[in-house]
């Protein structure tokens, strides 16, 4: 972590600290962070406290310039002043920016939006019923679910930046439809993930209220890199290169 870190500065780029907690057990359909449900809250919220906080000091050791508290923990947003406890710890020993990543769908339950810098949400929207919609489906959609969320950020994060902290889409059919769901099997389709992103572009290019995207992802490890999210050497990649440099 370290390494990468240091390597992605080293080569210009600003840096987003983004610790995830992902589930080695289905207990209880608990298979996703979003739907965890602790027997012992303040026990819980002691550990992951005790994770977060070694994470930022690392952060703030290596100038890190922004500090993700949290990302998608739904069933967990309701808890408040745990939440703003563990941010004001963070700003403790973190010297950078500080978001929290809600899920796509569940950006009205964090009360506590004030306590930290940014709005960062999971861009995950379901597109479109089918997986032969139009690029012009696709926007107007995208523009759809756009403006609910600068709706709920003016009644919850008045002032605040959106930061899209992933937004991605598998590279089969169907991927702009349920771009969540990476447990699907259809064909390989490049053009979809490309006309997704190229729907996000549409709707947000310009917005003042968008402080920036993540892009979900980069990386690919094994054969199954045709199918996957990575954009790397896809259409895709060539589409948000031409945004970024613009």
């Amino acid at each position: 972590l370290l390494k990468t870190i240091r390597d992605a500065h080293q080569a210009g780029l600003s840096v987003m600290l983004f610790p995830i907690v992902l589930l080695l057990d289905d207990n209880d359909n608990q298979d996703w962070r979003g739907r965890l449900r602790p027997t012992d809250i303040d026990s819980w919220f002691a550990s992951y406290s005790t994770q977060l906080l070694r994470y930022a000091a690392m952060a703030n050791e290596e100038s890190v310039e922004v500090l993700s508290v949290g990302s998608e923990f739904s069933s967990l947003e309701t808890h408040a002043i745990r939440w703003r406890h563990l941010v004001a710890q963070a700003r403790e020993v973190f010297d950078g920016e500080l978001l929290y990543t809600s899920n796509w769908d569940t950006p009205d339950q964090v009360k506590w939006w004030d306590a930290v810098d940014h709005m960062g949400v999971s861009g995950y929207y379901e597109l479109a019923d089918s997986g032969d919609a139009t690029t012009q489906t696709l926007t107007n959609e995208w523009i759809g679910w756009r403006d609910w969320l600068l709706e709920h950020r003016n009644v919850h994060a008045p002032g605040k930046q959106v930061i899209l902290c992933e937004v991605g889409y598998p590279s089969i059919d169907w991927g702009a439809a349920r771009p969540w769901d990476y447990t699907m099997k259809h064909e390989v389709d490049y053009a979809e993930q490309r006309d997704g992103f190229d729907a996000m572009i549409r709707a947000w290019d310009g917005e003042e209220a968008l402080g920036g995207v993540f892009v979900f992802c980069w990386f690919s490890f094994d054969a199954s890199w045709r199918r996957d999210y990575t954009i790397r050497g896809k259409p895709a990649e060539v589409l948000i290169k031409e945004w970024y440099n613009n």
